[in-house]
């Protein structure tokens, strides 16, 4: 025991500021003045229910934008298959078109027969361009959903560290 006169003043005092809004659903019952707190101890708890919800709703975003890649990956193989046989198509309609063109010198088909397998082999030419260019626009969008993505994993990351800090603990005994 010691018998003294004076002010008592704490060796550490604390500033308790919350880091994120909300209302306070609990504080610890030893949380109270002159009191003994241990370290790692939840002081004061603000609702988490807010913050849980956009961590689901983050990972959510997060699973979406796999999937529309993994769809992404999947068009581009449909597509690179359908160039297959655009290609085909293209060959072989252009092998007739010759064909044609050599018969029309002899005289055996008419002009209108020629400039009707022309038009089928131009037609053909250009489903095959259209292919073409939709297998060069997938890259683009791939990058575009690999950095939604990726900023959906970050805003992941912000909202579980908002969760975290809905619970105020003790840094120190």
């Amino acid at each position: 025991y010691v018998e003294a006169y004076g002010t008592v003043r704490p060796r550490e005092a604390l500033s308790l500021v919350a880091e994120v809004r909300g209302q306070v659903v609990g504080i610890d019952p030893v949380f109270e003045e002159g009191s003994f707190i241990p370290q790692e101890t939840v002081l004061i708890q603000i609702d988490p229910r807010t913050y849980r919800l956009e961590v689901d709703r983050r990972k959510v975003q997060v699973k979406q934008a796999a999937a529309e890649i993994k769809r992404l990956d999947q068009e581009v193989v449909n597509l690179k298959a359908r160039l297959k046989i655009a290609r085909s198509d293209v060959t072989l309609a252009k092998n007739e078109y010759l064909r044609l063109k050599k018969l029309i010198d002899k005289k055996v088909i008419s002009q209108s027969q020629l400039d009707k397998t022309e038009q089928t082999y131009l037609a053909s030419q250009e489903r095959l361009q259209a292919l073409e260019n939709q297998l060069a626009l997938t890259k683009p969008s791939k990058e575009q959903l690999v950095a939604q993505r990726d900023m959906a994993r970050v805003m992941l990351q912000e909202a579980q560290l908002d969760l975290e800090r809905t619970a105020i603990i003790a840094p120190f005994d």
